[in-house]
């Protein structure tokens, strides 16, 4: 916006110039005089079109990086918030890191899929309680589930998580 307000007041002393000089000068004179004035009007133009078209591509980069530092916190956030100890809280986190995941879909949406179905085929919504060695073999599947999670958040945070 400054640089428009800056252009606008060069255009308005050059126009005030040329046209102090068109008074003075003669009819082929005035002709240079309204070519010049032409050249920089669409010189100036060309500037002010540019300028706005900068200032349109920094906002948008802006708000790309805003969404990234968001799903950074949100990374970060669930990494520093969740306990993994038991396979409850194992799949509690799975889960929680899916619900993120899937809430910014639109912007890493082969991240989402490929995590939800890592979780999906770790076992994180079958419950296997009945058989001591199909228990078993689930909470190793949920351990290594949540492994692979904590190191795609970990990724997804960028180091977020260790920033208090």
């Amino acid at each position: 916006m400054e640089n428009l307000m800056i252009t606008i007041g060069i255009i308005g002393g050059l126009a005030s110039i040329i046209s102090y000089l068109m008074q003075v000068a003669g009819v082929k004179s005035k002709l240079i005089h309204v070519s010049y004035a032409l050249i920089l009007v669409l010189i100036t133009s060309f500037f002010i079109y540019d300028s706005a078209s900068v200032e349109a591509k920094n906002k948008l980069l802006e708000s790309q990086v805003a969404e990234l530092k968001n799903i950074e916190y949100q990374a970060a956030k669930i990494l520093n918030n969740s306990s993994r100890g038991n396979g409850g809280e194992r799949r509690g986190f799975m889960l929680a890191s899916i619900a993120m995941l899937e809430k910014f879909k639109e912007e890493q949406p082969d991240t989402y899929s490929m995590a939800k179905e890592f979780a999906i085929t770790s076992g994180v919504l079958i419950n296997e309680q009945e058989d001591g060695v199909k228990r078993l073999h689930q909470g190793w599947a949920l351990t290594d589930g949540a492994n692979a999670m904590e190191a795609l958040l970990k990724g997804l945070a960028g180091g977020a998580e260790n920033e208090k």
